[in-house]
């Protein structure tokens, strides 16, 4: 009886040692379902990363430059500025500048740096020959998508480019018409009142604006005024009445005169008298 139990025992040893390995983990693409000891030998499918959305939402464009009724000489320069947003940030944006009749006259295409929100700015030298009128300027943007931006449109004017003018404007005389004689100029504003000036001025090219003062030396303030705009001629002699207060007499004033010509050259010049403002 004692041999046949040992027999059994040690029977039951040996199915114990032959127990088949492998693996047992459900969850590995290698498991065994026969397998009852697991030998560490279960391999797991690699981690599947989510495919993300495809990005089908265009940039904007806001411009910001040339502001509406923007006018540019001929010759000049034109800021352009624009506000470029998009969901993943928008890579390169592209400037168009178009005539009245739909012609392309410009383009220019720019990186950007790919930011939510950017300001994309240029400056677009206007050609000194470019014809004058209303121009369109166009501007899209698109993103690393290839979504491209409808187009932000602005108009904005040419004009003929100024006379080409080297030399400044020339203040030839201010001569005192009136009162004759003497310095003294009285106060009022009746027409023998104040003084009266002859201005002369002139220019290679043509003259813009001119102003003329009477100034307070006394009191370093300009006590009257006055001036005269689009003169567009090269040659300008008249005839100028300043007035003053009262409240100044016993002060004393000179004549000031500026003149600026169309290239925007100026010149400025005194009286060589100095006036004594009395009742």
């Amino acid at each position: 009886m004692k041999k046949v139990m040992f027999l059994m025992l040690a029977g039951s040893l040996v199915m114990a040692g032959c127990k088949k390995e492998g693996c047992t983990d459900e969850k590995a693409t290698n498991y065994n379902a026969d397998a009852k000891k697991d030998d560490g030998s279960c391999v797991y499918p690699a981690p599947v990363t989510p495919t993300p959305a495809a990005d089908t939402e265009a940039p904007t464009v806001a411009i910001t430059k040339p502001a509406a009724s923007t006018k540019v000489k001929a010759g000049e320069n034109l800021d352009i500025s624009a506000t470029i947003t998009d969901n993943t940030g928008a890579t390169t944006w592209t400037y168009t500048i178009k005539d009245a009749q739909g012609a392309e006259k410009a383009t220019s295409t720019a990186k950007l740096s790919g930011t939510k929100t950017e300001t994309a700015t240029e400056t677009y030298a206007v050609a000194a020959t470019m014809e004058a009128g209303t121009y369109t300027l166009e501007i899209t943007a698109s993103d690393a998508a290839g979504n491209t931006s409808a187009a932000a449109t602005a108009s904005f004017e040419v004009e003929a480019a100024g006379p080409t003018d080297a030399e400044d404007p020339k203040i030839n005389a201010i001569t005192k018409k009136f009162p004759v004689a003497g310095t003294s100029i009285t106060s009022g504003t009746g027409a023998n009142d104040g003084g009266k000036w002859e201005v002369d001025v002139s220019d290679d090219v043509k003259i813009d604006e001119i102003k003329v003062y009477l100034y307070n030396t006394t009191q370093t303030l300009n006590l009257d005024s006055a001036i005269y705009t689009g003169v567009d001629a090269a040659t300008w002699k008249k005839e100028v009445q300043l007035q003053f207060d009262r409240n100044y007499v016993g002060d004393k004033a000179k004549v000031k005169v500026m003149v600026k010509d169309q290239a925007g050259k100026s010149a400025s010049m005194e009286s060589s008298s100095t006036y004594d403002l009395s009742l």
